[in-house]
């Protein structure tokens, strides 16, 4: 059976970049800078380990199981660039033909998330990851196969595999060594959870949380609440638990990932799941509305990426919001598309740690304060490094003369100056894109909204849309000096017709 690319090779590092590697199953998105950490951070192992930790480590029974096959038949036969997926029934280890399996290695992961930067992470992993990536059918045998993979060391693989309602998502070791991964699937179990307001109104898109007590957001399962009853469905709670660890004393329930002093819970016992929706209570609440502002004042219509982080408040003196020194109570990253971030749920007396990603470039950070009282609306604003920068320089054609009167479009790809981890560049999200003509001397000077102003650089391309109907387009790096002063792009040449 030949394995198919569902999606080209770029497309699919942006669609999967949440991806986790995780056991049975995944959890909560981590920011690009908890990634980081979690990156420098992999080679000690102690006491707050996380469900890919446990799940590498864990022997005892689980909802799925991963059965690593180095000597049964066939198996020989496979390349070390290859692996064979087997998908079973848990119950009786049945083979199940017809099984839709998804993979993806954590090293494709790991760069996509460079590309991608922070994201709204209230949607399950495993959610995001079905349908995308490289994937194939099973055949008869249950069998499918993972080819032209990169075997790079200390490297992994997760696995989701679904057939009707039957489903899992591993995470194991790559190694040239091993031939085969048997996979089981089992029915889904589910948990659903209400979330009301005290007076028992039903709060929709609120992000209901499965986990032990006290548990980071990270180590829970986790759904919104949709519907006019707000009604959350989180799946694979059982296995979940099962996988996690924890001791059998530990309580287990329902919860919600609000910016409160305290989260509301709810017990539930995974082992038992009620057919009833559990609910949780939403204590009365302030609400926060955060205007992001570009440099020239105005309300930014570009997509931002925001982590919200909420701390017990701490007063200065100067009356300002000062960076707290306790343990925070929540972390949010959500997403503002019209210059205005809605947080209709925090407690009072907090204050809001705020950070703005554009075009996945740092571009804004403050403390601000939350409300003050249940019901009221606080107003706050954000200052984002964002906004026009004047891009300079000029054209000449193959014999050096000057290309005047040319109409170029200039669009702005990539600032070289943003948070890098691996890569030397991060491309925006969608080009910043700047028309106009170059002049007698073939000069342009052309004014493009851009995240940062340097110093720095960024990446561009000029489309030369010349009159004989022939385009040509030209790359290049703008240079910026000083903070706020013009991109010089310098002399650049027009391939000949």
């Amino acid at each position: 059976m030949q394995t198919r690319a569902r999606l080209g090779p770029v497309v699919v590092t942006a669609l999967v970049a949440a991806l986790a590697g995780v056991g049975a199953l995944a959890w909560f998105a981590m920011s690009a800078r908890e990634d980081a950490a979690a990156e420098a951070g992999r080679a000690t192992r102690g006491a707050n380990r996380t469900p890919v930790d446990v799940a590498a480590e864990s022997t005892s029974e689980a909802a799925v199981s991963v059965e690593a096959t180095r000597d049964d038949e066939d198996a020989s036969a496979i390349p070390p660039d290859e692996l064979r997926i087997v998908v079973r029934r848990a119950e009786d280890h049945a083979p199940i033909a017809g099984a839709e399996v998804d993979w993806m290695e954590d090293s494709v992961r790991r760069d996509a998330r460079e590309l991608r930067g922070i994201d709204d992470a209230c949607i399950e992993e495993d959610e995001r990851f079905e349908g995308t990536g490289w994937g194939d059918t099973t055949d008869a045998r249950g069998w499918c196969i993972a080819r032209n993979l990169k075997m790079r060391p200390r490297d992994g693989i997760t696995i989701r595999a679904s057939h009707g309602e039957q489903w899992a998502l591993v995470h194991v070791p790559l190694d040239p060594e091993r031939r085969s991964v048997t996979v089981d699937l089992s029915p889904a179990d589910v948990v659903r959870v209400q979330v009301l307001a005290t007076d028992g109104t039903p709060l929709p898109d609120v992000v209901a949380l499965f986990g032990p007590t006290g548990a980071d957001p990270r180590e829970c399962r986790h759904a919104r609440t949709v519907g006019r009853d707000a009604i959350a469905t989180i799946r694979g709670a059982t296995a979940f638990a099962r996988l996690f660890g924890v001791p059998d004393a530990t309580e287990w329930g329902a919860s919600v990932l609000l910016p409160l002093r305290t989260r509301p819970f709810t017990a539930v016992d995974p082992r038992k799941l009620p057919t009833e929706p559990v609910v949780v209570r939403v204590p009365a609440c302030g609400r926060m509305a955060i205007a992001l502002r570009s440099r020239d004042g105005q309300l930014l219509r570009r997509r931002a990426h925001v982590t919200v982080t909420g701390y017990q408040r701490l007063e200065s003196t100067s009356g300002a919001s000062t960076a707290p020194s306790g343990p925070s109570v929540s972390t949010q990253l959500l997403v503002a598309k019209d210059g205005w971030l809605e947080l209709p749920f925090v407690d009072v007396g907090l204050t809001l740690e705020v950070t703005a990603e554009v075009d996945r470039s740092d571009a804004g950070h403050a403390f601000l304060e939350g409300p003050d009282a249940v019901g009221e609306r606080k107003v706050a604003s954000l200052d984002v490094d964002y906004g026009t920068v004047k891009f300079v320089g000029m054209l000449v054609r193959a014999d050096d003369t000057p290309a005047a009167g040319e109409r170029i479009e200039f669009r702005v790809t990539g600032n070289r100056s943003a948070r890098v981890r691996r890569s030397g560049v991060l491309p925006y999200e969608e080009a910043e894109v700047g028309e106009g003509t170059t002049d007698a001397q073939g000069k342009y000077s052309i004014l493009v909204p851009v995240v940062g102003a340097g110093p720095g650089s960024f990446d561009c391309e000029i489309l030369v849309r010349s009159a004989t109907g022939l385009d040509r387009k030209l790359a290049a790096i703008a240079v910026v000096a000083e903070k706020n002063g013009d991109a010089f792009m310098g002399t650049l040449h027009v391939p000949a017709d």
